[in-house]
């Protein structure tokens, strides 16, 4: 499959290469159903252009990388990341009918939301953002959490797309209830959890093995393992074994 993306677009007129191919035409209509799900509709005129300029730097950089699959992996991994650093700030235990599914699962509170001018104030890379926004508005917990909530959306549209993507060009297991991206966003998920929970210095969850542990399964995913989460059970089936460490055969 990642031979036959080359040969597509070789010999042909950038821009309308990329607009015609079938890789674009999935991450378009990934893309529109993700803003439907999203809610992010009602901002479609002011995102149009931002989103269209993503999707097709994204096709770019997979169809002239040295090796696409690896410049696919490397986007599946950019795009979890700022999935869950974002998402895992949005979970609510007193949400019964959790969207995300993460509560099902250890080492995830639903409790960070209530922290989150705290998170603003410890942790950089959210420091970063708001030091670069300008508003008039009150910076207050209901802000902050506006302010994230639309960084989750934003993001979880990124991940649909390059998803649809990633699909499209068959880098999945077709046994799909051990698929690798699912354990994978909630190791990151149970990651950032973590991490978050050391600079707030809240409890912790699990322990700090185990959280570098988790972090590994972008490892796996970098260097290019057809099933990663294969590979991350056999480099730590030792602590998944005596049930130090929670990782389930099925998600």
């Amino acid at each position: 499959m990642f031979d036959k993306i080359k040969k597509y677009f070789s010999n042909k007129k950038e821009e309308k290469a990329i607009l015609n191919s079938p890789i674009h035409v999935v991450a378009i209509n990934a893309g529109l159903k993700a803003n439907k799900e999203l809610g992010l509709e009602k901002m479609a005129d002011k995102i149009a252009n931002m989103q269209s300029d993503y999707i097709m730097q994204k096709v770019h950089d997979i169809a002239h990388a040295e090796d696409a699959f690896i410049a696919l992996r490397k986007q599946i991994v950019e795009v979890i990341l700022e999935l869950c650093s974002n998402e895992i700030l949005c979970v609510d235990n007193k949400n019964k009918n959790d969207p995300t599914g993460l509560l099902n699962h250890p080492g995830i509170s639903g409790e960070l939301h209530k922290h989150i001018v705290k998170i603003f104030k410890v942790d950089k890379n959210f420091k970063e953002k708001l030091h670069g926004i300008k508003t008039k508005e009150k910076i207050d917990d209901k802000f902050l959490k506006s302010l994230v909530s639309g960084y989750y959306r934003h993001a979880a549209w990124k991940y649909e797309v390059i998803n649809a993507i990633r699909l499209h060009l068959k880098d999945f297991n077709s046994n799909f209830e051990k698929d690798w991206v699912h354990p994978f966003r909630y190791c990151m998920s149970v990651f950032y959890e973590n991490s978050y929970r050391e600079k707030l210095k809240l409890k912790l969850l699990i322990s700090p093995l185990n959280n570098i542990q988790y972090s590994t399964f972008t490892n796996f995913v970098l260097n290019g393992h057809k099933y990663p989460d294969l590979e991350f059970r056999e480099s730590h089936k030792a602590s998944i074994k005596n049930k130090s460490l929670y990782f389930p055969e099925k998600w």
